[in-house]
């Protein structure tokens, strides 16, 4: 009790075991001491205050008491959670600190040891894949049947015509390679490429390449062994059509109209001519106008002296990017009259791996970011270093799993997107326990191990749950059909699994020994000076024993806090001094007030920070605060002189007050108040309640991106080329344009064997069994189906969407058999019958007729190849070979290998006769673009086809009734953009589905799980709606962004949420108030740094990555938006009070209501 007079106590001096208390003035007003106010004049009039005055005052006064009690009632929660048994692990990382980090860090460093040993051994690591984007969907037949197409004629028994006979030698180069060939387009923009001086510029630019050095080894070549002029508009002026009409020489483009309007007019180079015209454009006899035109400068092949053809597209490449590229660079920057613009598939594939290198190494300065970041937050090298460390050793050991446990052979350009992640994830978490763990040093607790299971206990179930939708977001892709997806999703899960293990395993230790061994070091960390100065103060035991105390005036939880770095940062100070006791790590015991019979209980002081590990005499460790609710009659006089605060002996350590982060006072204070005034509270849900409005309409109007991956944007070359390729010209017949297929003899390919993730792997070929052509049946049957095709209605027409020929108007359908047909009864001898069907003995008398070519001797009833005798007499114009067109036209829709019967022709013993047919096939053309059209539109006219053939073939005689229809890539792309539409609204539904709960559990409260949920509805909202904003549509990115989007965005409030649900209050507000200060700065800085890292990628040329970095800045900038904005306020508005929501308070009714109604006691 402290002695106190009627009015005013005794002027008071407390004084335990050697600590010293400067006066203070208290009074005694209903049993409690308080400060007296000798200034304070009391009325008459007030002394006699009314009944109901004194009431009022008494209500106030018990408020205050139950304040008091509530507060106390906090503070005891508080204290039991902090003085709980810490966990096992928490004992042994304290009690043998090195030994736990020297395993954890050996662990780290030795897998990224083997990591950089494979890699130097040659082992294939990293098996990138930069030239694809690899999407097939197996599960479909389109493409199995897309494979057994291209890959047709890979068959040891194929036979391969030529278009030659032995008088003719093959020479190198003579057909122009379609991956090598250097396309050329020249546009000007608001202006006509067709004038004298452009065609003339045009024909400089087509020769300075022609004449580059050693180009001739590398060009086509014509009969004559000289290089293909280029293909161009060029030609109708050079002389090279004279032959069709004079008018076709004009080298000095004095009559450019006429030529140009003859070559459209013409029939036979109309098709031609189109190809050069833009989609602008005006032909008539006086005015030519386009304002692009394009030339193609033709690459051979095959090469000489290389026996692959992977050796062979090596000297290419390596030619067209050391020489012409560089010579296309030149010409671009030095051309002004128009843009040029080139592409080269060869080209493209080398540059696009050399940026994807550099786009990666902006991963680089991403993580010099965010160590800057973690220094200027932790100002300690030693955690920053080793926490970069760390993430770095995740990657590895993610690979490691990736690569060899689970053998994936496919690295592309979605894992180098991971890098980025891995920094932003892998930091928020770093950010999340080391923040929890400082906000510990404010506290008191039993031992050091009970402080960090405190910081565990909070900081370790706040990641797993981020880490856990996170990885879950990731590993939903890894269900996916498409390998860059599946390949992509796995490899991010498990890398956020591998990171969670690493911050919950190996960063405590770091903090730990940092705690212990280096957390006295000051700025610059080892600062020798400061170093000196330590060492300097060892003088004595009892010197060391000596400890000075600065204690502040009460802050708003009732604490005395002290600093960490040795001086004052409070204005007010008292001075305290005691010995500390030996051997007691965390306590100072038996503080008690001078000349008063005051007893302090629990009176020991929160060391936070400081280090004792340099005073190995005294255990100073971890003083604690003192909680003002320990002084109910005490205010501390503040009023000292600057000599008091601080004391000059050098042999004293000064423990002083710990400051808060200015972010933390920012929060709690300023912020704080902000969210929760009653007026800008409702502002702030307004406003952002608009911005959701807005942007879900933006999202509304997203459309789906038809066109195939797009590696480049617009800007760039490339992406221009491919832009101008797909909208710039007018349609013509070098048009990419879709073409059915409608195949006999093969069956779709066998992958059986192949590996799951082997992006270069095609199959095996598979051929139907029972195809047999040659009956006189099938023939009729094959003729029929032509008649068919051809005889389709207005109304199949338009939805078949069959395309017409520009010249004749005819439906573009390829069928040989009419052709055949014709040539047999042109060239049949008078009175000899040599029409379809054929038999067998059709066809002996035919090759008896024509004994000079075929050797019958052998032949009997057992040959079946009847069809094939016929058909290679007529594309090879009866072995003349002068009917190149019909040649190039069929051959490649009719497959033979050799059989028993093949044998030499008489004339030329390397052309095969009597060969089996192994597969028959029509062709259509579409009007459909066969890489720009959008599934919606495309998907019914693909299952027109496929209803037209299957019906088609049923009524086909046996033999010729297993064919079906197929696409060379468009069917299949038209389900890759289903799938990836479809995939993205379920990856967002599906990552609610799993974040609410997960919430609910979080938080044990399923009103703060919906909120918090309805926080990320809006964040994903406003990322959706930013996509048609930024002109992109909904493609592949696109689609794996939504579906990861729930997965990022949950992190930031997941961790509020929880700071909410620990808080030891009732009230919503001061829940709201320890969020805050709880979590609110790990929030920040976490979302700080991975916008910060997300920057660096809009600097990326390659569009996954430059488009990732806008995702994920946007991602995370809304998560935090509507975390720290949303999320805080509606908390501050409704949040739940007392056990409102709680789930276990709800399970404990809906348990007791169900023991009511079964009868339960």
């Amino acid at each position: 009790m402290v002695k106190v007079s009627n009015t005013i106590a005794e002027p008071c001096q407390a004084k335990v075991s050697g600590f010293k208390i400067s006066e203070a003035v208290v009074v005694m007003h209903n049993g409690l001491a308080q400060p007296q106010n000798t200034d304070v004049h009391v009325s008459e009039e007030t002394i006699e205050g009314d009944a109901a005055a004194k009431a009022n005052e008494k209500r106030k006064e018990e408020k205050n008491l139950n304040t008091d009690l509530l507060k106390q009632e906090v503070e005891d929660r508080k204290r039991k959670r902090r003085e709980k048994e810490p966990f096992i692990v928490c004992r042994l990382m304290v009690k043998y600190p090195k030994t736990f980090f020297s395993i954890t860090v050996t662990g780290h460093l030795i897998l990224s040891i083997i990591t950089g040993i494979l890699i130097i051994a040659g082992y294939d690591l990293f098996p990138t894949e930069f030239e694809k984007v690899p999407m097939e969907i197996w599960s479909a037949p389109w493409r199995l049947r897309d494979f057994a197409w291209r890959y047709r004629d890979q068959n040891e028994h194929h036979y391969d015509r030529k278009l030659n006979n032995a008088k003719h030698a093959f020479w190198y180069r003579s057909t122009a390679y379609g991956r090598g060939n250097i396309e050329l387009i020249y546009e000007v923009k608001g202006g006509n490429v067709f004038t004298e001086d452009n065609l003339r510029l045009i024909q400089s630019i087509e020769d300075e390449i022609m004449k580059l050095p050693n180009f001739e080894s590398y060009c086509q070549q014509d009969e004559m062994y000289h290089c293909v002029k280029p293909t161009s508009v060029l030609r109708l002026f050079d002389g090279t059509f004279s032959w069709l009409d004079p008018s076709f020489t004009d080298p000095t483009f004095l009559n450019i109209s006429h030529v140009l309007y003859t070559a459209k007019t013409d029939k036979r180079t109309k098709a031609q001519f189109l190809y050069f015209l833009g989609k602008t454009h005006e032909i008539t006899p006086t005015y030519s106008f386009s304002s692009i035109t394009r030339s193609i400068i033709s690459i051979g092949y095959p090469l000489e002296g290389h026996g692959s053809k992977e050796d062979m597209e090596n000297a290419m490449q390596k030619y067209l990017v050391s020489t012409v590229k560089s010579k296309l660079l030149s010409l671009q920057a030095e051309t002004k009259a128009f843009e040029l613009v080139y592409w080269c598939h060869l080209m493209f594939l080398h540059d696009v791996v050399q940026q994807a290198i550099a786009d990666m190494l902006l991963s680089i300065g991403s993580m010099i970011f965010i160590f800057s970041v973690m220094l200027y937050h932790t100002r300690s090298l030693w955690i920053s270093g080793w926490g970069t460390i760390s993430m770095f050793s995740c990657f590895c050991v993610t690979n490691l799993i990736y690569r060899i446990v689970l053998d994936f052979r496919y690295f592309g350009y979605f894992h180098i997107l991971t890098i980025f992640i891995i920094l932003g994830i892998g930091v928020d978490d770093m950010f999340v326990f080391y923040d929890v763990w400082r906000a510990t040093g404010y506290q008191n607790y039993p031992s050091l191990a009970h402080r960090l299971s405190d910081a565990y206990s909070k900081s370790v179930l706040s990641m797993l749950y981020t880490s856990f939708t996170t990885a879950v977001a990731f590993f939903a892709g890894a269900v996916s059909p498409l390998l860059a997806i599946k390949s992509f999703g796995l490899f991010s899960g498990i890398l956020v699994t591998v990171n969670y293990i690493s911050v919950i395993v190996f960063f405590p230790t770091v903090v730990i020994m940092y705690h212990l061994k280096f957390d006295d070091f000051r700025w610059p960390c080892f600062n020798i000076k400061s170093f000196l100065s330590r060492v300097s103060k060892r003088s004595t035991p009892m010197e060391m024993n000596r400890t000075e105390i600065f204690v502040t005036a009460d802050d708003d939880y009732g604490f005395l806090r002290m600093n960490r770095n040795g001086r004052l940062n409070s204005k007010n100070v008292t001075t305290y001094n005691n010995e500390i006791i030996q051997g007691n790590m965390y306590t100072v015991r038996d503080f008690k007030a001078p000349n008063s019979t005051i007893e302090l209980a629990n009176s020991s002081f929160s060391k936070g920070m400081t280090n004792p590990s340099f005073e190995p005499s005294a255990s100073i460790e971890n003083l604690e605060p003192i909680p003002l609710s320990t002084l109910p009659s005490l205010r501390i006089n503040n009023t000292l002189s600057p000599k008091e605060k601080v004391s000059e002996d050098p042999s004293i350590q000064q423990i002083t007050t710990k400051k808060k982060h200015v972010l933390v006072r920012f929060f709690t204070t300023y912020y704080f108040y902000f969210i929760t005034h009653r007026i800008i509270r409702w502002i702030i849900l307004v406003v952002l309640i608009v911005l959701v409005t807005c942007l879900s309409y933006s999202a509304s109007r997203m459309e789906n991106d038809n066109e195939q991956v797009q590696i480049y944007d617009s800007n760039h070359n490339y992406g221009k080329a491919v832009r101008h390729e797909a909208y710039s010209f007018v349609a013509s017949e070098a048009d990419n344009v879709a073409v059915v297929y409608i195949v006999w003899g093969l069956m779709e390919r066998d992958i059986s064997e192949c590996h799951f993730s082997d992006t270069r792997c095609i199959g095996k070929e598979a051929y139907d069994p029972f195809f047999n052509p040659n009956t006189p049946k099938a023939q009729a049957g094959f003729k029929m189906f032509c008649d068919r095709l051809k005889a389709v209605s207005a109304e199949e027409i338009e939805e078949l969407k069959i395309k017409r020929d520009y010249t004749t108007g005819e439906l573009e359908i390829v069928c040989f058999i009419d052709e055949l047909q014709d040539y047999l009864m042109k060239h049949a001898p008078l009175g000899i019958n040599w029409s379809l069907p054929w038999d067998l003995k059709k066809t002996v008398d035919f090759m008896r007729f024509n004994s000079q070519f075929y050797d019958t001797s052998n032949f009997n009833v057992s040959f079946s190849n009847i069809l094939q005798v016929p058909i290679s007499y007529w594309l090879n114009d009866g072995y003349t070979y002068r009917n190149k067109q019909a040649f190039k036209k069929y051959d490649s829709l009719i497959g033979e290998e050799l059989s028993t019967h093949s044998k030499p022709l008489r004339t030329d013993p390397t052309v095969q006769y009597g060969n089996a047919i192994r597969y028959l096939a029509i062709q259509v053309n579409l009007t459909l673009s066969a890489y720009g059209t959008g599934y919606i539109e495309g998907l019914p006219v693909m299952n027109k086809w496929e209803n037209f053939v299957s019906s088609e073939m049923a009524q086909m005689p046996e033999g010729m009734n297993r064919g079906f229809q197929l696409t060379v890539s468009t069917w299949h792309w038209l389900i890759v953009q289903e799938y990836l539409a479809t995939n993205a609204v379920s990856g967002i539904l599906l990552g609610l589905a799993i974040a609410f709960p997960i919430l609910c559990i979080a938080t044990q409260n399923i009103i703060v799980g919906f909120v918090a949920t309805l926080s990320i509805c809006c964040a994903t909202i406003c990322v959706i709606g930013i996509i048609p904003l930024a002109g992109w549509k909904m493609g592949i990115l696109t689609s794996l962004n939504m579906n990861l989007v729930v997965g990022l965005a949950v992190d930031h409030v997941v961790h509020l949420a929880e700071g909410y649900h620990l808080s030891a209050h009732k009230d919503r507000l001061s829940r709201v108030r320890d969020m805050l200060e709880e979590m609110a700065v790990s929030v920040f800085f976490g979302a700080f740094t991975s916008l910060g890292a997300a920057v660096f990628m809009f600097f990326a040329k390659i569009q996954f990555f430059m488009q990732f970095g806008v995702f994920m800045f946007c991602t995370i900038g809304f998560s935090l938006l509507f975390a720290i904005c949303f999320f805080t306020t509606l908390m501050g508005v409704l949040g739940p009070q007392n056990n409102v929501g709680n789930l276990k308070d709800l399970f404990k009714r809906c348990y007791n209501r169900f023991r009511r109604g079964n009868g339960g006691s």
